[in-house]
């Protein structure tokens, strides 16, 4: 990673370690389904020829058996996808800042999908919950249920928000990158009170090794929060420099000579007025134009516009 402090490259190496430790649990998850899966095969198999009897119970143990494997399969894959989310995540905060943006982004689409899902759970919570309300007969039971479906409705609402931000982080957009700041300081809050609860529950147990699991915690919501900073700063900072730099253009040509802006900008169907022509005894400048035309043109003082004769 280059263009950044030693510190800003460890604490994105950080973030990069724990993405990628995020990530482990769900690829333990996906071999240890996969091994099921391959357990699963001998089983099968003989349910299948103890059922080939009837005609109609090996159909009923073939179709037992497709959606069981099916069912199998989906969930290893799944383990495995979510898993190599996280690693290709966790690489992107170890190339560059460009990276960073990328990578970030990434989170940000996880944290929309977990709230996505939170958000079908609580409304089929909700729905289920309303079922049971058969007989609301007064108005304010109703604008209780109202209310309730709108704070289920929340996570949905944040899921549809953090998928624009999420869009508008792979543009490296500095409004995005407030939201970002934002999230990671509310997910740091967060982390440091699950340390606190953490340590008071595992002190009595663990004793002085209790302070393992809140230092993480502590680490993972910091190396977040002080890396997303990191990268709007920058972000800012490259904005405003291409903007000087364009700035410089622009007063390089407002600052231009005026023979140079007449020179771009010249009438050909009139002389130049910084053209020299002949003057005369009375004081008067004439020139010929073009050259053996025999159209003449005079004028009183030097570098005054030329008029036809």
């Amino acid at each position: 990673m280059e263009d950044v402090s030693l510190f800003e490259k460890y604490n994105f190496y950080l973030v990069s370690i724990f993405t990628f430790f995020a990530g482990l649990p769900w690829l333990v998850l996906g071999f240890m389904s996969f091994l099921i899966l391959i357990g699963l095969i001998p089983d099968a198999v003989l349910t299948l020829i103890s059922s080939m009897n009837s005609i109609a119970s090996f159909l009923d143990a073939s179709l037992s058996t497709i959606l069981i494997f099916f069912a199998s399969f989906l969930n290893v894959y799944l383990f495995f996808k979510i898993g190599g989310f996280f690693l290709k995540t966790a690489k992107q905060f170890t190339v560059d800042i460009d990276n960073c943006w990328t990578g970030f982004s990434r989170l940000i689409l996880k944290d929309g999908i977990i709230l996505f899902l939170i958000g079908i759970i609580s409304l089929l919570v909700e729905s289920s919950a309303s079922n049971d309300l058969n007989d609301v007969e007064s108005i304010r039971e109703i604008i209780d249920s109202g209310l309730l479906l709108f704070i289920f409705s929340i996570p949905m609402i944040l899921s549809i928000m953090f998928m624009f931000i999420q869009n508008s982080l792979n543009e490296k957009s500095i409004v995005a990158g407030y939201f970002l700041i934002m999230r990671c300081v509310i997910r740091m809050i967060i982390l440091m009170i699950a340390a606190y609860v953490s340590l008071m529950i595992l002190i009595p147990v663990m004793g002085i090794f209790a302070l393992s699991a809140p230092i993480l915690l502590i680490l993972d919501g910091l190396s977040q929060a002080i890396g997303s900073c990191i990268i709007v700063i920058k972000q800012i900072n490259e904005d405003r420099d291409s903007d000087n730099y364009y700035n410089s253009f622009l007063e390089l040509e407002q600052t231009s000579s005026p023979l140079e802006n007449e020179l771009e900008f010249h009438d050909e169907s009139i002389p130049n007025r910084y053209a020299k022509g002949v003057q005369d005894d009375d004081g008067y400048e004439w020139i010929e134009h073009p050259t053996g035309s025999d159209e003449w043109y005079w004028r009183e003082q030097t570098f005054s516009q030329w008029q036809k004769y």
